[in-house]
């Protein structure tokens, strides 16, 4: 049998290449780099009691509405948005926004954070956040499989594909986000990398000020205004990143993580983990532990 001669002319009359490993290597390292991690997933019936009497509060977690039934609005710079069911809407992280509702209403909440630099969302100080309605969702059958506890790979893996879709379309100029990010984090790199090695709850932002090489004031104001968090609350979140992994991936007593992740004792890492997630170390387990 002779050896067929250039296959490829046989398999399509024109072919153009969109792009390639090499020629795209820049916008693929960056996009290698994204990373969504998921907090924390409710089904929730509520009513009157979401309100917020009229002020506008702000979470460092971005939240994904996936509307049922009812009714209820959000309202950010006077702008009100009607969440309505069979619809999607995406509320990013410190946005201060003020929930209206006068009757019962269900939904699905996701809760999440996206990061290049762990602990730091990408879009927390993006000067073009504001709530979103980012389309249908599918009510008949997705509620299925978001039953399952805890949810399974394939479940996570459509929900985080999801928000890649919706970030690609709806939030503008991520080329500049990245470069931003990582300016910054080539700014702070001895920072990120000293919290890493040393991270627990008895870490201080005046240990990071030393290893910067400023003053307590200082360094606390740059960190801020560059990275759009304080060191606090960044150590937090890494903090509490940690030792959500830890609940979902490992087998360890609630008691072990927290004298891990030095603090006193169970009960301080308890109130501090509620306090961050909405949900106890144990009542986290259950919902996600693999």
């Amino acid at each position: 049998m002779q050896p067929v001669k250039n296959a490829r002319h046989f398999l399509c009359q024109q072919s153009e290449v969109i792009f390639t490993k090499k020629t795209a290597s820049s916008s693929l390292a960056k996009l290698s780099r994204i990373k969504f991690k998921f907090v924390n997933f409710h089904h929730n019936i509520v009513g009157p009691e979401w309100s917020t009497g009229g002020f506008a509060l702000a979470d460092p977690r971005h939240h994904i509405h996936f509307f049922r039934s009812g009714s209820a609005q959000i309202t950010h710079e006077g702008v009100t948005t009607e969440m309505k069911p069979g619809y999607a809407y995406w509320t990013p992280c410190n946005l201060p926004v003020s929930r209206h509702c006068e009757a019962t209403f269900e939904e699905f909440i996701l809760t999440c954070n996206c990061e290049m630099i762990d602990g730091i969302d990408l879009f927390q100080d993006w000067p073009e956040r504001r709530h979103l309605c980012v389309g249908p969702w599918d009510m008949d059958s997705l509620p299925l499989a978001w039953s399952e506890a805890p949810l399974s790979l394939n479940t996570l893996m459509q929900l985080q594909g999801q928000l890649y879709q919706w970030v690609g379309q709806y939030f503008g100029g991520l080329d500049a986000i990245i470069a931003h990010h990582a300016l910054m984090f080539s700014r702070y790199a001895n920072v990120f990398n000293w919290s890493e090695s040393r991270l627990g709850a008895n870490l201080r932002v005046a240990e990071l000020a030393g290893i910067h090489g400023t003053s307590l004031q200082a360094f606390t104001t740059a960190f801020t205004r560059d990275l759009g968090i304080s060191p606090k609350a960044y150590l937090n979140q890494r903090l509490n990143q940690e030792a959500c992994q830890l609940i979902v991936n490992t087998n360890w007593t609630i008691k072990a993580i927290a004298k891990h992740l030095g603090f006193d004792d169970q009960y301080y890492f308890s109130r501090f983990f509620t306090k961050m997630n909405d949900l106890s170390p144990i009542n986290y387990r259950r919902m996600f532990h693999l």
